[in-house]
């Protein structure tokens, strides 16, 4: 009789109003979803291929798994360096003038040649803006300033042998054609005004 009571008090439905304690979640026969970081991860370390070459070092020249690393060289230009530099410079445009203008390259020579008071003062705070930039420029720049420190002196050198090649035809052509020569005809090579001033003494006479 009593288990009776039990039984129906449990199936008789709750008043309006009364609190009803939440049903209990239903019980999933389903596999929980394995997450991202449950999957293998292949943590072997990546082989190259045969027959391919390791990658060496441009500092020791050893295969860069085995360098241990190198301290970045610091680039630094002294002002004797600076001067030379300035030296070729004024060399260079008097070759350019010489050639360009035909005025001798003896003459050109000295007036672009840097004295040691410009050097002086040029020196110091060229040397100190190269120090500054070359780091960033070699790295960008590496390939165009290494040809330069070999072009450079090579074009000087050719410039220099093509000046006395033109010199040396020039005086040639001098002897073959003295008419063409400005020193052959005395009046030639003086001035309009003096040239007048010598036919009219000469009428004069």
């Amino acid at each position: 009789m009593t288990m009776k009571k039990k039984s129906q008090a449990a199936t008789k439905p709750a008043m309006p109003g009364s609190a009803v304690p939440p049903a209990p979640p239903l019980a999933s026969t389903a596999d929980p979803v394995s997450p991202v970081t449950s999957f293998p991860i292949d943590t072997e370390p990546i082989r190259r291929g045969p027959g391919r070459p390791p990658k060496l070092c441009l500092v020791c020249n050893l295969p860069a798994s085995e360098c241990a690393g190198h301290p970045v060289a610091k680039f630094e230009i002294g002002e004797q360096t600076v001067k030379g530099l300035y030296q070729m410079l004024g060399h260079l445009i008097a070759l350019s003038f010489s050639m360009s203008t035909g005025v001798p390259a003896e003459q050109l020579g000295p007036l672009w040649q840097f004295s040691d008071g410009e050097t002086t003062m040029l020196a110091p705070p060229t040397a100190e803006l190269i120090n500054d930039v070359a780091p960033a420029w070699m790295l960008k720049y590496d390939k165009e300033i290494r040809i330069g420190f070999v072009l450079i002196p090579i074009l000087i050198s050719k410039l220099t042998i093509t000046n006395s090649l033109v010199k040396m035809h020039k005086e040639q052509m001098a002897k073959k054609n003295p008419t063409a020569n400005p020193t052959a005809n005395p009046t030639a090579a003086k001035p309009s005004g003096e040239v007048h001033a010598a036919e009219v003494k000469a009428a004069a006479a």
